[in-house]
């Protein structure tokens, strides 16, 4: 997904498979992905998000990507809901993304905004002790 997702992709970095590999071995980083299924049947894996442990209490959002065949769905923000009570949870106060703007990623551009992150410098931020709302329609496992 890393190599082929370009509309909603916050930073478009490209990484190998092996890259990947490395990163969910790496205790100072998170990988996960979103595998989404429907009333209509399994779409796969459509998501992925990079994150790395900066500190005991800052983690930095290296990489959140959603397939363009699901974006629109709430599918991204109940996978940023789920990074942040993760977060919440290991302690963490401050969670921060960045967008960079490519010719295809425009449908990304808002989302950090939306969601209520404030931007500092280069950087979105999130406190975690803000409210959000989780998409009720979604479970997330």
């Amino acid at each position: 997904l890393t190599l082929k997702t370009n509309q909603f992709n916050l930073t478009t970095r490209r990484y190998q498979e092996e890259d990947i590999r490395k990163f969910a071995q790496n205790s100072e980083k998170i990988v996960g992905c979103a595998q989404i299924q429907d009333k209509f049947g399994d779409n796969g894996i459509t998501g992925a998000y990079i994150i790395n442990k900066d500190n005991e209490q800052q983690w930095t959002i290296d990489t959140f990507l959603l397939s363009c065949r699901v974006i629109g769905r709430g599918i991204e923000d109940g996978v940023l809901c789920h990074i942040i009570e993760k977060a919440r949870k290991d302690g963490i106060s401050q969670v921060r993304g960045e967008y960079i703007k490519t010719k295809k990623n425009q449908p990304a551009e808002n989302f950090f905004e939306n969601f209520g992150f404030k931007k500092e410098g280069d950087f979105w931020i999130f406190d975690t002790k803000n409210q959000f709302k989780r998409p009720e329609h979604l479970v997330i496992s």
